[in-house]
């Protein structure tokens, strides 16, 4: 699944009429691709997933569908300090 997403599906309003998804998310980091359009580093591929299930579910007779991720889960944060609790000897 692509981690640079173009930016138009994160930007297609809920059928409940609330706020995009782009609208909701404080931070996307985005960019223009060498054609000039609009791509985001997207957190999830939730959006993929779901064009992924618009293109290939059509009724109910279609589903279930098991649809696998693997890759490397890519983090820009400090990674977490393992403290280990060693009980003093008497």
């Amino acid at each position: 699944m692509p981690v640079i997403q173009p930016r138009d599906i994160w930007e297609v309003k809920p059928a409940d009429g609330g706020p995009s998804r782009a609208e909701s998310v404080d931070i996307l980091f985005h960019l223009k691709d060498r054609r000039g359009r609009d791509m985001v580093l997207g957190p999830t591929h939730e959006e993929v997933v779901t064009l992924l299930a618009k293109e290939f579910v059509r009724s109910y007779r279609d589903l279930p569908q098991l649809i696998y991720q693997i890759q490397v889960k890519l983090r820009d944060e400090p990674r977490p300090v393992v403290v280990c609790c060693v009980p003093a000897s008497s």
